[in-house]
């Protein structure tokens, strides 16, 4: 009797943990409509819907993309600096040059507080010889 009381102790206590867990990531996903192809990291991607959700990847945060169809997948890590700021909507931010976008932050995952994803090498190239750069913004929305 005492084991088998002891085993729905355990399986509550599971699922309470795994309820709280999955609870606390639903808060940290936000979608956005992105109408045209940007880079994050050294990779492509197009135009379309897509998922974001801050996640742990070896004690680091980073941001998870995905495409709505679940056919596209990237892991971008956040640069130690955030900013608190008073947005009230998730928005994505984009470093343009010319016709090339570069994810570089997202607002939302965490609350008042703005991520910088990690700028990747060909933007870096790109901003060097670039004369022009601007800001383009999207909204998302809680997921």
């Amino acid at each position: 009797m005492k084991k088998q009381s002891y085993t729905i102790l355990v399986i509550t206590a599971l699922l309470v943990i795994v309820f709280t867990s999955a609870q606390a990531q639903s808060d940290r996903l936000i979608a956005a409509n992105v109408p045209f192809n940007f880079v994050i990291k050294d990779r492509a991607l197009p135009a379309g819907e897509y998922l974001f959700a801050l996640v742990q990847i070896g004690g680091s945060d980073a941001v998870k993309i995905q495409s709505a169809d679940g056919h596209i997948t990237a892991f971008v890590p956040t640069r130690s600096a955030r900013e608190k700021v008073s947005r009230t909507e998730p928005t994505l931010v984009f470093n343009r040059y010319a016709d090339q976008y570069f994810l570089s932050q997202v607002y939302g995952l965490e609350e008042s507080t703005t991520l910088h994803l990690a700028k990747p090498r060909a933007e870096e190239q790109l901003a060097k010889r670039a004369t022009e750069r601007s800001n383009v913004s999207i909204a998302a929305h809680k997921k």
